[in-house]
């Protein structure tokens, strides 16, 4: 068990360094991963489903959000119920994220 998860948190860590990810705040990671993992299972989540979500205060997540699409990561149409997709620089990234999440699950 402590084998397989060594193996899938390498794995990540390529991942999250071939796209530049480790350069995230920590709140803006976890609100990457959150749109990240929807978009990997489907769904594509909007602010509201992140502001809903929690993972920081509402206007740290409307900042958080801001900054990721300053930073190319993000693509969103303006407004509260638009949808949320990881830009399109971030190419295979999805497939990749969601096949280590598989993995893990």
């Amino acid at each position: 068990m402590t084998e397989e998860f060594a193996r899938l948190y390498s794995l990540l860590s390529l991942l999250f360094n071939k796209y530049g990810l480790t350069e995230l705040e920590k709140n803006e990671r976890k609100i990457f991963d959150f749109i990240a993992t929807s978009q990997a299972y489907g769904h594509i989540p909007t602010t509201n489903d992140v502001v809903r979500a929690a993972i920081t205060t509402r206007s740290s997540t409307y900042r958080h959000i801001t900054n990721l699409q300053r930073k190319g990561l993000l693509n969103k149409s303006p407004g509260h119920n638009s949808p949320l997709l990881i830009s399109d620089k971030m190419n295979g990234f999805i497939e990749s994220y969601g096949e280590l999440k598989n993995e893990r699950d």
